[in-house]
């Protein structure tokens, strides 16, 4: 099985840009070893962090911030997958591929969100799956995952001036 990640990429207005990966918890650890905190090439920059927990994405975020200059767009693709019947599926499963689809866009819209507004307009790209739309059978985990995605994201108006959501 391939490593889960996600990758919220953000950039800045003036064509400065940066990429922040955050490996799901089975690459952690190597990442980790590999990158000891925030490091720069050029434009681009990266902070290890997992997108699964609330103070890796905001520590994150954070040195997006400072890298940058602000934000103005993020984008977030993140999941996990496996084969989830609904009759055979074990709830700790479920709960995993649950905890990886879902919880990365909202961690980093949730921490993005001043930023966001702080630059005046911005965009906020979220990558989900058809199968968020239309199901399948032997993919209940992944499917409930990406259309609590599709959800999330069809709030447009999630991040207004008045911090009104809806």
């Amino acid at each position: 099985m391939a490593a889960e990640r996600a990758s919220p990429c953000l950039r800045r207005g003036d064509g400065a840009r940066g990429c922040c990966n955050l490996p799901l918890r089975p690459a952690r650890t190597s990442v980790a070893r590999s990158c000891r905190g925030p490091a720069t090439a050029g434009n681009s920059g990266f902070a290890p962090g997992d997108a699964t927990i609330a103070a890796d994405v905001q520590r994150v975020t954070k040195a997006a911030v400072s890298f940058l200059g602000g934000l103005d767009t993020i984008v977030v693709s993140a999941g996990a997958g496996g084969r989830t019947p609904i009759f055979d599926t074990p709830v700790e499963e479920f709960q995993r591929i649950i905890d990886h689809s879902l919880l990365p866009p909202f961690l980093a819209m949730r921490f993005a969100a001043e930023h966001l507004l702080a630059g005046g307009k911005a965009s906020v790209i979220v990558v989900s799956s058809m199968y968020g739309l239309v199901g399948q059978k032997e993919r209940v985990g992944y499917c409930a995952g990406k259309a609590g995605v599709i959800g999330l994201s069809n709030r447009r108006r999630w991040i207004s001036p008045r911090r009104a959501c809806g």
